[in-house]
């Protein structure tokens, strides 16, 4: 049992660091439901899926990217509405305005906004902007106030200029991206309560970032990961790539990817036990998109092209995994388009995806995967910090952290480090979590 010294120290602790930082989180998932907590996985073959549209045209809403998704079935993708371009979040319900082109932001206001926005399970989403003032940058929100991680004004990232990759967030807010250097050349960057660090001195096609912290990313056909200073070429064993595209890294480390390598095209799943190729075009796809995602079981999706035909699919059989075809009937019409990026699909087997239909209804939609008998379980995690399942990281999340702590009994919630135990190492990561609401 913890001595009463080190309980009023945790508490005292807790408190100055919600004190001292206003936190008062309004981060709330957008559904708390049975299914959140415990939900089928989708079956890797012969899958059936059902198709939701959470927004179309006829809400009056045009101009849509391409969506993300997280674990509580929240999308946040980019459209007009009323002639003026934003970044939305939303279940199929009222909308969330991320930002808005025009809306004041630092003095100034937001002038253009990125088109892949990706969205934690708390609620954050992270996207690339540029101001009137002409200064770009990578800012998060969850329809507060929007917080900058990096940007083109000297005084703030004096080495930061132009060129932003595409963002990705974890769970606990560190977000990864590219960017162009003042003295020129180019990096790779990982972001976290308002501390930048540099990663690589060249800037990665793309990277993305897991809860534990480990980042993936390609340079010059190799795929890495990194976990603080220990570097691990995924790649090293292989035949060399001609170029690879867009890892996506799950929890546990494994990551997918696109590749180009001996005239030949494909998507593939590497970890530390090697590289295995999904699918490529020297069989039944003509060509297969360069964004895949992996979620924490393992399983993929990806865009697929049948011969001028493109596709969703989860896996490399163009007949059993496939979920949707261009040419196949769609909320009363034809799909005549779908666009799909690597932030697009959850650990609930949700894939959102931007459709085109035939009868010119344009939107976005999110295929699950009927459960077939005999499914697993999956326990899918809440957003760090909110212990008390509320929906909200504030006050009441101390108590049952301290409950926890005392039980020995392990939460995976309450394991911010990720060593498989919650000890006297998870406070001061608690405490940092509570204080990195504080913009939210």
């Amino acid at each position: 049992m913890l001595p009463v010294t080190m309980l009023n120290w945790l508490l005292l602790s807790l408190s100055q660091a919600l004190e001292d930082n206003m936190i008062r989180s309004t981060i709330v998932l957008a559904a708390i439901v049975v299914g959140l907590v415990s939900v089928s996985l989708a079956p890797a073959v012969h899958a059936q899926y059902e198709f939701t549209s959470l927004y179309s045209g006829a809400d009056g809403l045009s101009g849509f990217a391409i969506p993300a998704i997280n674990d509580a079935g929240v999308v946040t993708f980019g459209a007009s509405l009323n002639n003026r371009r934003a970044i939305f979040s939303g279940n199929g319900s009222a909308l969330t305005t991320i930002a808005a082109e025009g809306d004041t932001f630092d003095n100034t206001t937001f002038a253009e906004l990125g088109r892949f926005p990706s969205i934690n399970d708390c609620g954050t989403v992270v996207f690339e902007a540029r101001l009137a003032t002409e200064v770009q940058g990578v800012y998060t929100g969850n329809g507060g106030v929007q917080s900058i991680v990096a940007d083109t004004s000297g005084p703030i990232r004096p080495n930061l200029v132009n060129d932003f990759g595409v963002a990705n967030i974890n769970n606990f807010g560190t977000v990864v991206f590219a960017a162009g250097l003042d003295e020129g050349g180019s990096g790779t960057f990982a972001g976290a309560n308002g501390s930048i660090t540099q990663l690589l001195s060249s800037a990665a096609s793309s990277a993305s970032v897991n809860d534990s912290g480990t980042i993936a990313y390609d340079i010059n056909g190799d795929l890495f990961t990194q976990q603080g200073d220990t570097v691990t070429n995924l790649t090293a064993n292989e035949p060399r790539f001609t170029s690879l595209f867009s890892a996506d890294i799950n929890d546990s480390g494994a990551t997918a990817f696109a590749f180009f390598r001996g005239g030949v095209s494909g998507i593939a799943i590497a970890n530390s036990e090697g590289v295995n190729i999904v699918g490529d075009n020297s069989g039944d796809f003509a060509s297969l998109g360069l964004a895949p995602a992996i979620n924490d079981s393992g399983d993929i999706a990806f865009l697929g092209n049948l011969d001028g035909t493109q596709g969703l699919f989860v896996g490399g059989d163009p007949v059993n995994d496939r979920v949707i075809l261009e040419g196949d009937p769609l909320f009363g019409s034809t799909l005549s388009d779908i666009q799909f990026f690597r932030n697009g699909f959850n650990n609930r087997g949700q894939i959102a995806f931007r459709y085109s239909l035939a009868n010119g209804l344009a939107g976005i939609a999110v295929a699950t995967a009927v459960p077939q008998p005999g499914a697993g379980v999956l326990q899918v995690g809440l957003c760090p910090g909110d212990l008390d399942f509320n929906g909200v990281v504030d006050f009441g999340d101390i108590a049952p952290f301290i409950a926890i702590l005392l039980s020995g009994i392990y939460e995976r919630e309450a394991d911010f480090d990720f060593d498989g135990a919650v000890t006297f190492q998870d406070i001061p990561l608690f405490i940092e979590i509570l204080s990195s609401q504080r913009n939210q």
